[in-house]
């Protein structure tokens, strides 16, 4: 494996975004399809067991995907013996959260749902295995093996979703398309790895076992409250308000999250990050350069989301998820709080990008801490705003926290980023005017022209400006340059 030639960053993110444009794309089509078919009800219990499995697979993973991708990155011997250990420690994790998440949905989901939830919460399972093989595609920076295995778990599952539906299966073979799908992904992860010499078998040493969960403890416990922070929302909103309103929060909520991890995985940590934690190596000029250059790319890409969805409006959630996308919420609240969501996608790619930068440094308790306070905020501003403002509290304070959190690891992170960071918002900002003047003058337009107008009128002097050459080939940004 370390003897094969990495491919370029271009490559690798290109790979990496068609693996997550085919998963991320076919979950939300699947979601879509689930939305239609399932009562208001049933869809939000899936979409609180979902949120309830992302928990459970934080917790199982420690931070051991991140320490592989490090070690991986700066290219340490004895790989394959260490992925063996991780998978053997994997397999003890996945015991205890796995059974405490049993426990919850059996106590709180009533047991009309409870083989649904196992059925989620087995796919979470293989989907932790899968990503043992994923940081060491990304760390050695042959993440062909990743984009293909997404794509084909993506397909299948919603090959499988379309068959449900027309056969009028019911909600248990739903879930289980859920488990079934994250098979195929590990089996396709275990041939890759295979091919490149490693193994997926478990290893098991105490003392082995002992020294990488030591490394990579403050990893895990970050990503834990992580995944925690981002989905109190739905508890607190399904206590308060119920798994309906739930569902409607879930409608806004996931077209965010889906960009944010659609784009901000296959970047970093994804094809962007060993040459990052290179970078952090070699010194702080290298270091500051490279976050600058990844900072410019980060926000134009996020900039061009939020184009597309603001620009289509409330009609963007009715054309995705069917008729019955307000879940008995009238169209101002519920207006409301997809504006709310669609404002943090910037912060929210900010956040992803600074912790991202955070691990690279080595800065561990810094990513931690930062996880930490972002818990704090978000849960004391669901509970304070929720009762008072419903949906719109939720998404309140979900921008609140992205915003919090991207301050406070720039804060931590200023010896490698400096004031230099904030011009890479000065070329996004110049090129969002004349989009942004498109968008008005489009405002009655069909959805699909002023959804696409608006993104097209900044995708094109941002790309020409320079904004996106880190996911260009070589060979293109010489021949943008010298013409």
């Amino acid at each position: 494996m370390m003897g094969r030639a990495r491919s370029s960053p271009a490559r690798n993110s290109a790979t990496l975004l068609v693996g997550q444009v085919m998963t991320k794309g076919c979950f939300i089509a699947g979601m879509m399809l689930l939305s239609r078919y399932l009562d208001d009800g049933e869809f939000g219990l899936l979409t609180l067991t979902v949120a309830i499995g992302q928990i459970f697979f934080f917790a199982a993973d420690m931070g051991v995907s991140m320490t592989l991708n490090r070690r991986m990155s700066t290219s340490r011997p004895g790989m394959g013996r260490l992925v063996r250990q991780a998978s053997g420690l994997r397999l003890a994790a996945v015991c205890l959260p796995g059974a405490a998440a049993i426990v919850f949905c059996r106590l709180c989901l009533g047991s009309s749902f409870f083989l649904p939830a196992v059925f989620i919460l087995a796919s979470f399972a293989f989907d932790a295995f899968s990503e043992i093989g994923f940081a060491v595609f990304r760390g050695a920076e042959r993440t062909a093996g990743e984009g293909v295995s997404r794509a084909v778990s993506g397909v299948t599952s919603i090959l499988l979703l379309v068959a449900v539906t027309q056969l009028d299966l019911g909600i248990h073979a739903a879930a289980a398309t859920y488990a079934l799908r994250s098979m195929l992904m590990l089996f396709s992860v275990a041939i890759f790895l295979g091919g490149f010499g490693f193994s997926l078998i478990p290893s098991f040493s105490r003392k082995a076992s002992a020294d990488l969960l030591r490394e990579s403890w403050s990893l895990g416990v970050m990503g834990l409250l992580m995944i925690v922070l981002q989905r109190v929302d739905n508890l607190v909103l399904a206590g308060a308000a119920g798994e309906r309103v739930v569902g409607a929060w879930q409608e806004c909520y996931r077209i965010v999250d889906s960009l944010t991890l659609l784009i901000t995985p296959a970047l970093l940590p994804g094809a962007l990050f060993p040459a990052l934690c290179r970078a952090m190596e070699e010194g702080q000029a290298e270091a500051r350069a490279a976050m600058r250059s990844i900072a410019q790319l980060v926000t134009g890409l996020a900039v061009m989301c939020l184009l597309v969805f603001a620009s289509g409006g409330l009609p963007v959630l009715e054309l995705v998820w069917g008729g019955g996308y307000l879940r008995g919420l009238d169209q101002g609240t519920l207006g409301t709080a997809y504006a709310l969501s669609l404002a943090a996608i910037v912060p929210a790619f900010w956040m992803n990008f600074l912790l991202a930068g955070a691990m690279a440094a080595g800065r561990r308790k810094s990513a931690m801490g930062a996880a930490a306070a972002g818990l704090v905020v978000a849960t004391a501003g669901n509970l304070a705003l929720v009762p008072l403002l419903g949906i719109e509290g939720t998404a309140t304070t979900y921008l609140a926290t992205n915003l919090f959190m991207s301050a406070v690891l720039l804060a931590a992170l200023r010896r490698w980023t400096g004031a230099g960071i904030f011009s890479a918002l000065v070329k996004p900002s110049l090129c969002a005017l004349p989009a942004v003047a498109a968008a008005l003058l489009l405002g009655r337009a069909p959805l699909l022209l002023r959804s696409a107008v608006p993104a097209a009128v900044f995708a094109i002097p941002w790309i020409h400006s320079g904004g996106a050459d880190m996911l260009l080939p070589a060979r293109f940004r010489r021949r943008r340059t010298n013409g």
